[in-house]
């Protein structure tokens, strides 16, 4: 949806272009007003929802959400841990009425036009599916007063991958070698014409003249598949207290394994890490009216014993960086195990007073 207003891009194009000159760090994915894809926040019903690099710790499901709320610039203090936008999402309440639904969103290779990079040599098409289904339900516990939502989806992508890397131009001489190459042949010195091939021999990497390396980057090539499996729960409470009070809050846990060595050619399958990851988070906010000019709102997130573990393939393999060709063996970044408690403490009093209105508030 944000992608739809002005002035927004995608900030990850420019990351890929540049790969290998610029952070790894994951980011919100788009950028306002040529800021940075890092600078942005994301919450979800007021409670923070990202790493402190702009990428959010969990998707929400699109049938679970009611709104967004982009603020792109001159907004207000309460947003104030952005240098970028501030992207809220509102999730769906119950109303007075039951209501539900089912869905499921698949696609596959059969369904879609070929990869290009898809070099399988039987001429099928890759195996490379993505099945969604999920489902809602949201009524009331007591009408008028209490209602809950509730929404659950799984992910089951796979993803075609292809590495080929026996053909790249790095295992052959350039053009400046090629011709050097050809001027010592030309040579009537029978040394001169033996140094040239002997160089030739050393700047050209087949299953002749480097038998162990060239079978290491065959074995490393081919199609493969990777996989991601997200889980996602959300349920929704909210509850008109009085006249002068509500309550809402929403219990979030997700839980999700991937194994994918991306799209980057340079990541061989022996390069790649998995990573299974869990996020807890429960957030409760209470609005209070003290009268028709004062409003306070209150609220408190927890995000207790949240984790992630990065692991390498099984068995180690020594690492070996070829710069331009590829990454081989084990990443000095993995195997990470790491755990996080989170916790978010705000309140705001909003007053209106004639033609103005201030907005006191902190946050923690």
């Amino acid at each position: 949806y944000v992608y739809t207003l002005p002035g927004v891009s995608n900030s990850d194009a420019p990351r890929t272009q540049l790969a290998g000159r610029i952070t790894g760090f994951g980011t919100s994915g788009f950028s306002i007003g040529g800021s940075n894809g890092r600078n942005n926040l994301i919450t979800v019903d007021g409670g923070e929802n990202e790493y402190g690099s702009g990428q959010a710790r969990f998707d929400v499901p699109v049938e679970a959400i009611q709104e967004f709320q982009v603020n792109r610039n001159s907004f207000s203090a309460e947003f104030g841990f952005t240098a970028g936008t501030a992207v809220n999402i509102v999730t769906k309440s119950g109303t007075n009425e039951f209501h539900g639904s089912a869905y499921v969103f698949f696609r596959s290779q059969k369904t879609s036009a070929r990869d290009p990079f898809d070099f399988n040599p039987t001429g099928k098409k890759s195996f490379d599916q993505r099945v969604i289904p999920g489902f809602t339900f949201g009524g009331p516990i007591a009408k008028n007063k209490l209602f809950f939502f509730t929404n659950y989806e799984r992910q089951k992508n796979d993803f075609a991958r292809f590495r080929n890397y026996t053909t790249n131009a790095q295992l052959q001489p350039n053009a400046a070698q090629i011709a050097l190459l050809g001027q010592l042949d030309a040579s009537a010195d029978a040394n001169v014409r033996r140094i040239s091939s002997n160089l030739r021999n050393a700047l050209t990497t087949n299953a002749t003249t480097y038998p162990t390396i060239f079978k290491y980057l065959k074995d490393s090539e081919g199609t493969f598949t990777g996989l991601a499996r997200l889980n996602t729960w959300n349920t929704r409470a909210d509850y008109q207290l009085g006249q002068r009070d509500s309550l809402n809050g929403r219990f979030t846990l997700t839980r999700n394994f991937t194994n994918d060595i991306t799209v980057n050619p340079l990541t061989s399958r022996s390069n790649g890490n998995s990573l299974a990851a869990r996020d807890y988070s429960t957030v409760v906010t209470w609005i209070h009216n003290f009268g028709s000019n004062l409003i306070n709102q209150a609220r408190v997130q927890f995000s207790p014993n949240n984790s992630a573990v990065t692991a390498p393939p099984e068995p180690a393999v020594t690492g070996l960086i070829v710069v331009g060709l590829g990454n081989f063996g084990r990443t000095f970044g993995a195997p990470y195990i790491v755990t996080q408690d989170r916790y978010q403490f705000e309140d705001n009093l909003s007053l209106i007073r004639g033609n103005h209105t201030f907005k006191f508030g902190a946050s923690y």
